[in-house]
């Protein structure tokens, strides 16, 4: 017998250009974070828990397929190229971030209640 899913919502995958989506949804104690064109679906305790699982999971998938890409079927392949774009946005996202970094501008953190800037 099926379980009843609560709070099924569908979201756009950061960083993914619209090519995929996530879908997050509740099922029983469970959170469940699944991103279905690539039929990998990922639990935890939490939504955080199950989506940070779900984004180490395609990591690790991307760099499967990168190994063996010379080796790859159809299906396989199609998935390695939805990564790809995918794992560029994220890189691009990571490098804009340090870049900003190493610009001259002030940077204030909030921490406790102190400004700290450079």
């Amino acid at each position: 017998m099926r379980h009843q899913q609560k709070n099924l919502r569908h979201i756009p995958l950061p960083f993914s250009e619209g090519l995929m989506s996530a879908t997050l949804w509740q099922s029983q104690k469970r959170y469940v974070a699944s991103v279905s064109e690539l039929a990998i679906h990922c639990w935890g305790a939490s939504e955080s828990e199950a989506s940070f699982r779900l984004f180490n999971t395609l990591i690790k998938y991307y760099r499967q397929l990168e190994t063996h890409k010379d080796e790859l079927d159809q299906t396989k392949q199609g998935h390695f190229d939805l990564l790809s774009a995918w794992i560029k946005g994220v890189e691009a996202r990571l490098t804009s971030v340090e870049s900003d970094q190493h610009n001259e501008s002030v940077v204030s953190i909030n921490r406790g209640g102190r400004v700290l800037s450079r």
